[in-house]
């Protein structure tokens, strides 16, 4: 038990040691990916979206931004099961 927990130790080093991108980078048609890190985990994941789907998540944003407006107090989200 102890040899393996030796062997690994250095293998997931190595792992993080890896070079992280700074910031957006964008690549060809107007695509840009960005590392996050999502709630619960915490390794980062690139997550890599093109102008429209920016633009539909802007959309999206401020629809959801609107109806808390419009309707204070409320849920502006669906309710139901998955």
């Amino acid at each position: 038990m102890t040899r393996l927990l030796l062997l690994c130790i250095p293998l997931m080093l190595a792992a993080c040691a890896a070079p992280k991108p700074e910031g957006a980078v964008a690549q060809g048609d107007d695509v840009v990916c960005d590392r996050e890190t999502q709630v619960g985990s915490m390794l980062p994941k690139t997550r890599c979206r093109s102008a429209t789907q920016r633009a539909a998540d802007r959309a999206g944003v401020d629809e959801m931004a609107q109806a808390v407006k419009n309707h204070p107090g409320q849920s502006p989200m669906p309710t139901g099961g998955r």
